[in-house]
């Protein structure tokens, strides 16, 4: 799978087998390799103009098993849930314009949650209505990169952030110390957690 410059890479698991794909969005078009070989994109949707300030994400927002391509641009989130290409059949408005955006079941429903990462906080809508955050823990610093991810394997996504070749997660969701810490990646890298195995 070659990355150019421009690509945005993604992970998420598009085909609804237990396993997240190596992904990533060129232009208008999501691209994601589900044999996990590094061949040609056996997968790809397009969605969204490819111009502007859209920021590309991957989660199951509607829960049925499969990451639907999503595009945040300003507040607004949209998702093709329908995985065709045409507009999008869900949309939420939440956060600030200068937020960070993440996908994440942080309450184990098995649906995506729209969150986002502010000022050391992560913010999530629960509820999918876009009023106020129904889920929030303060955690990480300025200057770290936000990721949400099912860190420990209870079925709910743990906030992380990685900092300086580390991962750090709160696994208590509890806004304390660090519950999990792993050594990996170096300073600059961008962070991924991702269910790749199927485990």
């Amino acid at each position: 799978m070659r990355v150019y410059p421009g690509d945005t890479p993604l992970f998420g698991d598009v085909d609804g087998d237990g396993r997240a794909e190596p992904c990533l969005r060129r232009g208008r078009r999501f691209l994601c390799d589900t044999d996990h070989e590094g061949g040609p994109f056996e997968w790809q949707a397009q969605f969204g103009s490819g111009v502007g300030k859209e920021i590309p994400l991957l989660g199951d927002v509607d829960g049925d098993g499969r990451a639907e391509p999503c595009l945040r641009s300003g507040r607004q989130l949209r998702c093709d849930t329908g995985h065709n290409g045409g507009k999008a059949e869900w949309t939420v408005t939440f956060g600030n314009p200068g937020d960070q955006p993440l996908l994440g079941d942080v309450d184990a429903d098995r649906r995506d949650d729209p969150c986002v990462y502010r000022s050391g906080q992560f913010l999530c809508d629960t509820a999918h209505n876009g009023g106020a955050a129904e889920w929030t823990v303060s955690f990480g610093a300025s200057g770290d990169q936000p990721v949400l991810g099912d860190f420990d394997g209870d079925g709910q996504d743990d906030p992380c952030v990685f900092r300086g070749g580390k991962l750090l997660c709160d696994t208590a969701h509890n806004g304390g110390h660090p519950a999990a810490e792993l050594l990996f990646g170096q300073p600059g890298d961008q962070a991924f957690l991702a269910n790749l195995d199927g485990l």
